[in-house]
């Protein structure tokens, strides 16, 4: 279990709770993304230092103002003028330029230049000048900017990821030539990084990879690459991380090789490979994706068969992680954009959000975004450990990146088309932010490896490396430290939750290889909901300790409900009364809820199990 030092004061969810613009049609513009967010800040003050934290509050606040208002109106725009390809000057020579819009630019200033999302996790001087950030803090930056604009996220997100791989496997002159570049703030020397691996032929099948390698006899120390990658996003970036296959190395996986492709050489001349085009996406569209041919394309190697896919692999938990950031920050942009909305809209002769059936749905919404973040941020800080050493958050990590990857990117789809339900016909109008978000969300479940990929891979972590056994103690240990009384009624609930967990993956570790894998999707969804219930009585044990308030043990009281335990008699048997009492103090998380509130509902939960 990781710990921190966090601040002790009473948390306080807002000043100012967010104000909607009042009228027939209420947005969003004015709001302070960070602000409005009391879950977020509340999970920052216990997984930041309190020296980071402070530190980090003024940049959290300045960014939270400029999403809804300045980044949103980028990312429209980007969204709408899409990437153009070059292939050719005007002399006729082949150049394969990608030229973003305008706005993609001025963000890349922004989230690149102004605040170095990419780099202050990697190197001192962005935020602190002695010392690197926290993937936490910096994964926080990305949520909030992420909730207007998806697609940079994806570059940057492997631009962050290929430095940190580099730094951890490449030889030290690669490290020296081209880490430099890629954690640069100043855009004039920024490179900024890409992984192209899938081909035609293989998709998600990695091992089925033709593309070639064998060394080159003209320029010594490189290799020479041959084949085609049939998607690759951020088609134009100055480097690449691929796979090859070495001549007489192995089929499969082991066989491959990992090699950095830079886009100008080390003489200033352009390498040999062709983007033949840009794909036309359903959503995140600001950014390019494509096809590139290899022929002859010189690479460095990074790491030979029988290391290449393992190293290739550690970029892979950065940026699954980072579907999984994109996705829950969708969903939360969403139920900000619902409860604004319902909060400043007239129907029926009410406000839409006094209305018991709108107050039930933006419940629901609020507590399954507070469910993701959390484990999103928990897949955050183990990674975090893990990279400072720690053997136990490694394993974790193992198996927390792909479940994060499969239950967020799943769970969010459908949280963001909750919300356009809630705003109506205008959600459905590009004049809206809706029908951008639904476009961007649904991406995050296929890159990276789609639901049944990441689910196989949480199927190998349990099996192979007995990641489940790691992750149940170190939930166990969480619920046993519990010490506040009504609180204690949840962590019952979810060690019985645990105790079913476990009889689960004995199942699994039991069965047959056709059998495990037909389980595998359905355990990987219980166990997902499992660690948010912990994660969330962790929350409640917090708050109830040091603010006094039981506002967090409210809330998972009905997410125990909704995932864990339903009614024995069946959900429309039992009424739920919160939405109509305490409906603004768990949106606002003000004023503070008593422990009464929540414990009779935990009870009849118990009484059902």
């Amino acid at each position: 279990m990781t710990t921190v030092q966090h601040d002790k004061t009473p948390f306080i969810a807002s000043d100012s709770p967010p104000e909607p613009h009042h009228g027939a049609m209420p947005d969003t513009r004015g709001i302070n993304y960070y602000l409005a967010d009391a879950h977020l800040r509340f999970l920052l003050r216990r997984r930041l230092t309190n020296e980071e934290r402070v530190q980090a509050e003024p940049l959290l606040m300045a960014l939270g103002a400029r999403v809804g208002d300045e980044i949103e109106d980028l990312a429209a725009e980007a969204d709408r003028h899409t990437p153009t390809l070059q292939q050719r000057d005007k002399r006729g020579e082949r150049v394969d330029e990608v030229h973003p819009s305008r706005a993609y630019r001025a963000l890349e200033r922004i989230l690149y230049g102004e605040y170095g999302l990419h780099a202050m996790s990697l190197r001192p001087g962005v935020v602190d000048e002695t010392k690197t950030s926290s993937l936490v803090l910096n994964d926080a930056l990305i949520y909030l900017a992420a909730q207007s604009e998806s697609g940079l996220f994806c570059p940057l997100s492997m631009t962050r990821a290929m430095a940190r791989t580099l730094l951890k496997f490449a030889p030290a002159d690669i490290v020296a030539d081209y880490v430099p570049r890629l954690i640069a703030t100043d855009l004039n020397r920024l490179w900024t990084g890409a992984m192209f691996m899938t081909e035609k032929q293989g998709g998600s099948d990695l091992g089925m990879i033709e593309t070639t390698a064998r060394l080159s006899s003209a320029h010594a120390g490189w290799w020479e690459l041959n084949g085609e990658k049939w998607f690759c996003s951020n088609a134009g970036a100055d480097l690449i991380l691929t796979l090859a296959r070495p001549e007489n190395a192995g089929p499969g996986t082991r066989g491959l090789g990992l090699y950095l492709v830079p886009r100008t050489l080390p003489d200033g001349t352009r390498n040999a490979f062709q983007i033949e085009r840009l794909k036309e996406k359903m959503g995140m569209r600001s950014f390019a994706s494509g096809e590139v041919t290899f022929s002859g394309t010189l690479a460095r190697e990074i790491s030979g068969p029988g290391s290449g896919w393992l190293h290739m692999t550690e970029m892979l938990n950065i940026t699954r992680l980072g579907c999984a950031n994109a996705a829950v920050a969708l969903a939360r942009r969403s139920f900000l954009e619902a409860l604004v909305h319902a909060r400043g809209r007239e129907a029926f002769g009410a406000i839409l959000a006094d209305l018991p059936l709108m107050r039930e749905q933006l419940l629901d919404m609020q507590m399954d975004v507070e469910a993701l973040t959390a484990l999103f941020f928990e897949g955050s800080a183990q990674l975090d450990a893990a990279d400072h050493g720690s053997a136990q958050a490694r394993l974790l990590a193992r198996i927390l990146t792909p479940l994060a990857k499969f239950f967020i990117s799943e769970e969010a789809r459908r949280v963001v088309a909750e919300g356009m339900e809630v705003r109506g016909g205008n959600a459905y109008i590009e004049d809206w932010p809706n029908a951008r978000l639904l476009r961007d969300v649904q991406v995050q479940a296929l890159w990276e490896g789609t639901g049944n990929i990441s689910a196989l891979d949480v199927g190998r972590a349990i099996l192979r490396e007995d990641a489940g056994v790691a992750l149940i103690a170190d939930l166990r240990a969480r619920l046993q430290a519990v010490r506040d009384a009504a609180v204690s009624l949840a962590a019952e609930i979810g060690m019985a939750a645990l105790a079913d967990l476990e009889r689960a993956i004995g199942l699994l570790k039991a069965s047959q290889r056709q059998e495990a894998e037909l389980m595998t999707k359905r355990l990987t969804r219980q166990m997902a909901r499992v660690v948010c219930a912990v994660l969330l009585i962790e929350d409640a044990e917090i708050q109830a300790r040091e603010d006094g308030n039981y506002r967090c043990l409210v809330q998972v009281a009905r997410y125990l409900r909704r995932y864990i335990t339903p009614p024995a008699t069946g959900m429309a048997l039992e009424l739920d009364r919160l939405p109509l009492d305490v409906f603004d103090g768990l949106i606002d998380w003000t004023p503070s809820l008593s422990k009464e509130t929540a414990i009779p509902l935990l009870r009849s939960i118990a009484g059902d199990r």
